[in-house]
Order: C-alpha cells, then structure tokens, then sequence
C-alpha cells in the first residue's frame, strides 16, 4: 500500500479547513491543518509535504505564499478564494475562485502527482533501437 501524501491546509476559516481536511481524507491523502502563518511555519519545518492549499482569510496570505515557495520552490501550492473573483495570488501554482470539489480533487490528484521516470543513481539504460 502506497504512504498517503501529505498536504498542509492553512487558512483562519475553521470550518471550511475542518471541511477541507474531511474531504482530502476520505480521498486518501493526509492533510495537516494550519490556523495561522505561523503554525503554518511551524508544521512546514516539522515535515516535508506534497502539496500545500491556502485558503484566502488568512492574514497577509500573499507574503506567506511568496516566502513559502521561497523556502520550498518544488512544492506546489494552491490558493482558494470564496469572495472577491478579482484577487489571486501571483506566487501560487493555481488560484481557484469557488472550486467545486470535484475541480479541488482533481487539482490536488495532479499536482500532487511525483515525477515518473528513472530516480538519480538507478541504473537505468535506454534500449537501443533495432534497426531492421
């Protein structure tokens, strides 16, 4: 059985994380929730995650996006917003306004993906091309 992927959910709103949290769980994934930037800080230096979503009500969300995927660059991220359609984050992977969750769990299953292909120190050759 393959270890359930971890993904950091922060925002404020305590009930669309506990929903969010609920969802991704009965999907297969591990979610860690995060009331605030520097809980989210905190949870990042304990484990590396998959997959981060952050959702629009926390404070000075552009700041955190910006000096998280200066810490991290290869982790993916989602910002969620329910209110205004015309605020997004220019530092996040995909803004989502509104997603249903159907949309939420298909940009989670492939963002969260890992890259397939030869691992560095494998022993991986490329066939060779029979020419007949």
């Amino acid at each position: 059985m393959r270890p359930k992927k971890k993904i950091l959910l922060a925002g404020e709103n305590a009930v669309t994380l506990g929903i969010l949290k609920f969802l991704l769980e009965c999907n297969g994934y591990a979610p860690t929730v995060a009331h605030s930037d520097t809980e989210a800080y905190a949870r990042l230096a304990d484990g590396l995650f998959e997959l981060m979503i952050c959702e629009k009500p926390l404070a000075d969300t552009e700041v955190f996006i910006r000096e998280v995927k200066g810490l991290y660059p290869y982790m993916p991220t989602i910002f969620l917003f329910h209110y205004h359609k015309e605020i997004y984050s220019g530092y996040a992977d995909v803004s989502l306004y509104n997603p249903t969750t159907v949309e939420l769990l298909e940009r989670v299953k492939i963002m969260s993906m890992r890259k397939r292909g030869p691992r560095k120190g494998s022993s991986f050759k490329p066939r060779e091309l029979a020419i007949a």
